[in-house]
């Protein structure tokens, strides 16, 4: 793989490089549509804030979610990973807070960048802290 590149935390939504991967490929190739899809919310947004492709969008991001989700966990069960429970607990909060995140853009008592950076903040830290864990169990 050769040297991974540090990832900048402050970079709005990061470019895919080696230093998002955590090394099982399945889930690294659902991670990098996860940001694709994030990028398109944020696009939209730009181009046009009261576009209604902007909720088309977030419903895309939370049905793929929803899919990537189900995918990663079915995944922990097969390698009998310990931290399942717990990481599905996380990913359950997440559909939790971002369904929130939507209902108060809808109610506009936020704007879309509000979303996606809450979308891109919580990708970091779930797939930089919580999921590099199922990769270093593989590992061990």
């Amino acid at each position: 793989m050769g040297q991974k590149t540090i990832y900048n935390y402050n970079q709005k939504i990061p470019e895919w490089n080696e230093s998002l991967e955590i090394g099982i490929d399945a889930i690294d190739r659902e991670h990098r549509f996860f940001l694709d899809l994030i990028r398109e919310i944020e696009a939209e947004g730009v181009r046009d804030p009261g576009s209604e492709f902007i909720q088309l969008y977030i419903d895309e991001l939370i049905l793929y979610a929803r899919f990537h989700f189900f995918s990663e966990e079915i995944y922990m069960k097969k390698i009998q990973f310990p931290g399942l429970q717990k990481h599905r607990e996380l990913h359950l909060q997440l559909v939790g807070k971002l369904s929130d995140q939507v209902t108060r853009f809808q109610l506009k008592e936020i704007d879309i960048e509000s979303i996606v950076e809450f979308l891109v903040n919580w990708f970091k830290y779930h797939t930089l802290v919580e999921d590099v864990k199922i990769a270093r169990f593989i590992s061990s």
